[in-house]
């Protein structure tokens, strides 16, 4: 858009042309600058404020960047509006301070460039400051946050636990279960497969009872040898553990 303004003497002549009545280019300069600083800080302003109220609620891993990155860009706007303010001609604020509205509305809408340039950086000093609490309520905001999902993942995890137990029960039901199956299974192979003979031999009724019995009996045994095992590993492991790491005392 500068170029394209520049290309024509038309857009030129207004500007540096001595005739009375037609603004010198640097109080023009000042207006410029003044209106762009300005503009520039209404929008990191706006930016700033958006990210305190709306992203602060659920912040990202990306928040603190983008605050980092305002905070850049507020310190970068705040050093050139001091240097248009330090580097200020006398006679501009003078020629500022003489020029006079066409007519009596004009008198609360016109602002002094230099004044207002003061002005934008007194707003960024206070805009330092908000951002500054902003920080500290991004770390509560993010310490929130981190207690929410830690209590998610507790009840997550008291869930799964739950959900261990009911399958650790229902797997001691399932051994019960075989273990009550294995001998009425053997026992209906015996006498079902040999049940012409039982009959030739007349034998007693009794007498799947008591092999019953004792087949219940040698599962029962087995079952408990294999459980004392189990229960004998993990203790000889850990004195085997604890006698590995007794220190060697030599006379």
């Amino acid at each position: 858009m500068f170029k394209s303004f520049l290309d024509h003497d038309w857009h030129l002549d207004p500007l540096f042309n001595r005739q009375s009545g037609v603004l010198p280019p640097h109080p023009f300069l000042y207006i410029l600058s003044s209106s762009l600083w300005e503009t520039n800080f209404r929008w990191l302003d706006a930016k700033i404020k958006r990210i305190s109220f709306r992203d602060l609620r659920d912040p990202k891993d990306t928040t603190n960047d983008d605050l980092h990155d305002c905070r850049e860009d507020l310190v970068y706007i705040q050093h050139h509006i001091a240097e248009c303010i330090n580097w200020t001609d006398p006679s501009l604020v003078t020629f500022l301070e003489e020029m006079e509205p066409r007519n009596k509305y004009e008198l609360g809408t016109i602002r002094n460039p230099i004044s207002n340039l003061r002005r934008v950086l007194d707003d960024s000093e206070k805009l330092q400051a908000f951002l500054s609490d902003t920080f500290q309520l991004l770390m509560s905001s993010i310490s929130v946050r981190d207690s929410r999902i830690s209590a998610e993942e507790a009840v997550k995890s008291s869930r799964q636990a739950i959900l261990n137990a009911y399958q650790a029960r229902q797997s001691a039901w399932l051994t019960q279960l075989a273990t009550m199956y294995l001998p009425l299974s053997v026992l209906t192979g015996i006498f079902g497969m040999n049940i012409k003979e039982l009959n030739d031999a007349h034998a007693s009724f009794w007498w799947p009872i008591v092999v019953l019995v004792i087949l219940m009996g040698c599962t029962g045994i087995a079952y408990s040898i294999l459980k004392l095992k189990d229960g004998w590993r993990p203790t000889g492991l850990r004195f085997r553990k604890q006698k590995g790491s007794l220190p060697n005392i030599t006379p």
